[in-house]
């Protein structure tokens, strides 16, 4: 892999205004996801948002 593999799946934050949760989700890269599964932790990838 040519870049650093790093990556968070769910960030979570207080909206500033309203002080509501704010939850936003994202799959691993491909190559990221490709390079666990290699090394067999595909366990940690995170399943697609619905």
């Amino acid at each position: 892999m040519a870049r650093q593999a790093l990556h968070a799946w769910r960030v979570t934050f207080s909206q500033p205004v309203s002080n509501a949760p704010v939850v936003v989700t994202a799959p691993f890269p491909p190559d990221l996801a490709a390079r666990l599964e290699r090394v067999g932790v595909d366990d940690m990838i995170a399943p697609s948002p619905a």
